[in-house]
């Protein structure tokens, strides 16, 4: 059952992947992004313990955790510098890129979990299939989110009034 110890490690570097983005988007000074993936990293966390605790008590098991590489949202360069370092052009490729890193960090999660379904599947575990399969709907959504989130960014060619007003939007949705 090496597929419940391949997605929880995977669930623990998403963790990582939101965490580090609500510090890349505060960084820029976009509390909004920030707040929002502060929201993701807590409601993803809820998930990964349910997932966690469903194993336990299914299989009277622990999911095993070996090393977990560091996804490095965040370019190493910055640690040299501070917000205010950060000019308009740099903050809007950052934004960019922050999103890119999201949407690209959710189809790989997409990919894994479609193998893990399948090994799943070829062990007949329906158990184990509709867990994935419901992680996998999760996780879907929120990639399709995401795409959404950036074409919108490009069709206003990311502009930057409209992004600087979402900002207290997404503030007041996403604070807990």
């Amino acid at each position: 059952m090496g597929y419940y110890d391949n997605i929880g490690k995977t669930m623990v570097k998403g963790l990582m992947v939101h965490d580090q983005l609500t510090q890349y988007f505060a960084f820029l000074g976009f509390y909004g992004y920030s707040k929002f993936h502060e929201y993701q990293y807590i409601e993803e966390s809820r998930r990964y313990q349910k997932f966690c605790l469903d194993y336990t008590k299914k299989y009277g098991k622990l999911i095993y955790m070996d090393k977990i590489d560091n996804p490095e949202v965040i370019p190493q360069t910055w640690y040299n510098y501070s917000t205010d370092d950060v000019n308009t052009q740099t903050k809007i490729q950052s934004i960019k890129n922050g999103f890119e890193a999201w949407i690209n960090w959710e189809k790989d999660v997409i990919d894994i979990l479609k193998v893990e379904y399948s090994k799943a599947f070829e062990d007949d575990n329906m158990y184990a299939m509709n867990v994935i399969m419901d992680i996998l709907v999760d996780v879907m959504d929120e990639w399709e989110d995401a795409k959404e989130k950036l074409r919108n960014l490009e069709v206003t060619d990311y502009d930057m009034t409209e992004i600087i007003n979402c900002q207290r939007l997404l503030v007041d949705k996403y604070t807990l």
